[in-house]
C-alpha cells in the first residue's frame, strides 16, 4: 500500500473509531445492549423477509405464503417498540401491513417487495442509532399502549405476544438495578400475560378486558415505578 493510501486509510479508520467511541459514551450499558438486541431482531426479521419473497417468487402454496407472511410480522412486532419510536413513518407503514393478496401473484409481489424495501430502511438506520434511557422507557410505555389495542382475533392474539416479548426483552436489561419485589412482581406479571396469551385463541370483550385489567395496565405501571426507581430521565 502506498504511504498516501495508508494515510488515508488510518485517518478514516481513527473517525470511525472516535465517532463509535463516542456513540458508546453517550449511553448506559443497558441502552447499548438494547441497540445490539435490536440489531439481532433485525436480522431475524430481515432472513423472514427474505424467505417470504421466495415463496412469493416460488408460488408456493397459499398456506404456505400466509404461514411466512405471519411469521415475517411476528418478527416485526418483536421490534415494534423501537421502529415505531425512532422511525415512526416506516413503522406505520409497516404495522398497516396486516394482510396479503395471496389472489393476485403480481400485487402479492410488489407488496412484498416494498416491505423489504422497508425493512432495509429499518437496518440503515440502525448502525447510527444512539439512544438514553429515558427514550427506551418512553418507547416501551408507547408500545404498552399498543399491546392493549389489538385485534381481537387470532393472529392479533398471536402478535400481542410479540410485541410484550419485544417490551419484556427490554425491560429485563434494568431489572438487576431494581429492588427485588418490583423486579420479581414485573416478571411474573410478564409470565402470567404470556401464559394467558399462550392459551387463548381469539378475545371477546370480556377477556379483552381482563388481559388490559389484570396484566397490560400493572405492566404499564411497574414499567413506569422502573423509570422512577432508576432516576431515569430526573433532572439532576
Amino acid at each position: 500500500m502506498r504511504p498516501g493510501i495508508f494515510i488515508v486509510v488510518a485517518f478514516f479508520a481513527g473517525i470511525f473509531s472516535i465517532i463509535n467511541g463516542n456513540r458508546a459514551k453517550k449511553m448506559s450499558s443497558e441502552a447499548a445492549h438494547s441497540i445490539d438486541w435490536y440489531g439481532i431482531q433485525l436480522r431475524v426479521l430481515q432472513k423472514e423477509s427474505q424467505q417470504f419473497l421466495q415463496a412469493v417468487m416460488a408460488h408456493r402454496k397459499e398456506k404456505e405464503i400466509e404461514k411466512q407472511f405471519r411469521d415475517t410480522r411476528a418478527a416485526y412486532k418483536k421490534l415494534e417498540l423501537f421502529a415505531a419510536y425512532f422511525d415512526p413513518a416506516t413503522a406505520t407503514a409497516l404495522s398497516g401491513w396486516n394482510s396479503i393478496t395471496l389472489n393476485d401473484t403480481a400485487a402479492m409481489r410488489r407488496e412484498t417487495i416494498q416491505v423489504i424495501s422497508h425493512i432495509e430502511h429499518l437496518k440503515n438506520t440502525t448502525d447510527s442509532l444512539v439512544s438514553t434511557d429515558a427514550q427506551l422507557f418512553d418507547a416501551m410505555m408507547m408500545e404498552m399502549g399498543k399491546v392493549k389495542d389489538f385485534e381481537a382475533n387470532e393472529n392479533g392474539v398471536a402478535e400481542t405476544k410479540e410485541a410484550l416479548g419485544g417490551v419484556k426483552a427490554i425491560w429485563l436489561f434494568y431489572q438487576d438495578k431494581l429492588d427485588g419485589h418490583l423486579s420479581e412482581q414485573t416478571r411474573e406479571l410478564f409470565m402470567e400475560a404470556e401464559r394467558m396469551l399462550d392459551t387463548t385463541k381469539g378475545f371477546n370483550d370480556n377477556l379483552r378486558t381482563k388481559f388490559v385489567v389484570q396484566y397490560a395496565d400493572p405492566l404499564a405501571m411497574n414499567i413506569g415505578q422502573t423509570k422512577t426507581a432508576l432516576k431515569i430521565g430526573a433532572r439532576k
